[in-house]
């Protein structure tokens, strides 16, 4: 989850999708890629992605993507980055998955004659649990976004907590 209301655009929290691996199923537990993008002025984009398939069913995925934007108009101190780490375990009754991100950026926007720097820095963590028993169905999700931001001259710290319980009962099943 992340909480629109600091004015940081959606789009700076990129991350390269992993390819579907083959429905096949095989000996190899383990996928990775890399994602590379090279433009003119020193433009590039690399991502990394890795998921391990555990002996207990569980899913890891690591997720990294770090953007250098061109030169030309901006310094070389500009900086994206976005780092994801998850873990997902299914099993016949129950669910559950934690991820943690880490986000951060420097950038000069060139808006004005003077150059607005923009540097952001957030953290966000994430947990669900969904447990299935006959007739009764319990969610819990919960989630926080922290987040500093100096923007000009303004700095702003932000922490944000979500909280939901879901729950289900079935009486004629």
């Amino acid at each position: 989850l992340l909480d629109g209301s600091l004015g940081i655009p959606l789009g700076s929290y990129f991350l390269p999708n992993l390819l579907p691996k083959i429905t096949e199923r095989d000996s190899i537990h383990n996928h990775s890629q890399i994602y590379y993008r090279k433009g003119d002025y020193d433009y590039s984009d690399l991502g990394i992605g890795l998921q391990i398939e555990l002996s207990d069913r569980g899913l890891f995925t690591m997720k990294g993507f770090k953007r250098s934007p061109p030169q030309i108009y901006q310094s070389e101190s500009n900086e994206l980055q976005n780092h994801l780490i998850s873990y997902k375990r299914e099993t016949d009754n129950s669910s559950m998955a934690v991820d943690a991100l880490y986000h951060i950026e420097n950038y000069n926007l060139p808006v004005t004659p003077e150059n607005i720097n923009r540097q952001v820095e957030s953290f966000h963590g994430g947990l669900w649990i969904e447990q299935n028993w006959e007739k009764l169905t319990l969610s819990v999700q919960s989630a926080f976004q922290f987040s500093h931001i100096n923007c000009g001259s303004t700095k702003t710290t932000n922490v944000t907590v979500w909280n939901t319980l879901k729950s289900e009962f079935h009486l004629f099943e």
